[in-house]
């Protein structure tokens, strides 16, 4: 598997990477298609799985969650490992 990169650095077009947030590691993507709290369409970091920080509400990173409180924010991603080839 690669080495993990800084978050800045991961790409911002829904592509699926593994994300590193509050100790976790999970994959997850960055996605079109959520509302701010001023009812504007916005991208957020959103998982893919169940491994993603308690305070990330529905499985995404906000600036300000359900509990009025930041969202812990990723720090590093890396890219998928390559799926198992099988052979016929």
């Amino acid at each position: 598997m690669s080495e993990w990169r800084p978050i800045e650095t991961a790409p911002r077009d829904s592509t699926h990477v593994m994300l590193r947030a509050g100790g976790r590691e999970f994959p997850g993507a960055y996605l079109p298609g959520f509302l701010d709290s001023n009812d504007n369409d916005c991208w957020c970091w959103a998982a893919l799985g169940p491994n993603h920080p308690d305070d990330w509400t529905g499985g995404t990173c906000w600036e300000v969650n359900e509990d009025g409180l930041p969202s812990t924010k990723p720090t590093h991603w890396m890219p998928l490992p390559a799926p198992p080839q099988f052979s016929d």
